[in-house]
This record gives structure tokens, C-alpha cells and sequence, in this order.
């Protein structure tokens, strides 16, 4: 199943000071809710496009996830320069997460990787990215 191109919206920010990377304006979208990271819910739509593929030349994933907390709602993320994806599998009714997150990536101290995301609860969907961005929150039905 494949995404609609999303607006950026660039929350995820990788500060480029010497200083720590800021996660910037997911209040805007995920307000004061029980949306907050990690998050547990349904994964219920992936598009990966590898960089071969992708116009930026980056490896790109987009993905839905549908939280366990408010099942009306769907988070749009996309994530940039994708790296080292992996996937226990996707079922057709979608990818239950127990913890679905999104942390500095600092240990490994590699070019190009900022961020570490996936399900950090039980490593079904797990990868290494440069860019991470929560690009709208949408409502179901």
C-alpha cells in the first residue's frame, strides 16, 4: 500500500551545533494528548522507496501508525537516508507495535545516521535513519 507524497514539516530536527540534536514542534501536532513517543499502536500502511529509486537519491520510508490510545486518529511519519531496515513481517491488516519510537542515534557516531526508530518493545520493525519527520496527524473516517 503506498502513501500520498506528504508536505514536510521537518518536527525531527537534527541541530548541526556541536550540541544535541532537538525534537522540535511535535506538540503542533501531536498536542497535549496521550499521542506521545513511544507509542504504541497499529502500523497499518509502509512505503519504502530505496535510493536508487527515490528522486533525492535517499533511501525513504513513510509510514502510518494508527495509536492504541486513539484509533480515530493516524501519524503520518517519514524518515530519510534510511538505513539497515528490518522487518519481521507486515500482515495485510497491519503491524501491531509495542512501543513505536523514535531516539538520538549517538552510540554508533556514523555520517548520515541521527536517528534510531522502531519498535523498541518488540523489535518487529526496527532501522537507522539521517532525517525522521511526523509530517501530519490525520483523522479516521
Amino acid at each position: 500500500m503506498s502513501l500520498p507524497k506528504p508536505t514536510p514539516a521537518s518536527l525531527f530536527h537534527r541541530d548541526r551545533t556541536p550540541a544535541a540534536p532537538v525534537i522540535r514542534g511535535v506538540d503542533k501536532l501531536l498536542g497535549p494528548s496521550a499521542l506521545t513517543l513511544p507509542m504504541a499502536g497499529r502500523i497499518v500502511a509502509l512505503d519504502f522507496q530505496s535510493a536508487m529509486a527515490s528522486a533525492s537519491g535517499m533511501a525513504m520510508l513513510r509510514l502510518e501508525l494508527v495509536p492504541l490510545t486513539a484509533a480515530h486518529l493516524r501519524v503520518h511519519f517519514q524518515f530519510g537516508n534510511v538505513r539497515e531496515l528490518s522487518l519481521s513481517s507486515l500482515p495485510a491488516e497491519g503491524l501491531d507495535c509495542g512501543g513505536f519510537g523514535i531516539e538520538e542515534e549517538c552510540r554508533l557516531n556514523r555520517p548520515g545516521v541521527n536517528w534510531e526508530a522502531g519498535d523498541f518493545q518488540t523489535g518487529q520493525i526496527h532501522f537507522l535513519a539521517e532525517e525522521a519527520e511526523i509530517v501530519a496527524v490525520t483523522m479516521v473516517g
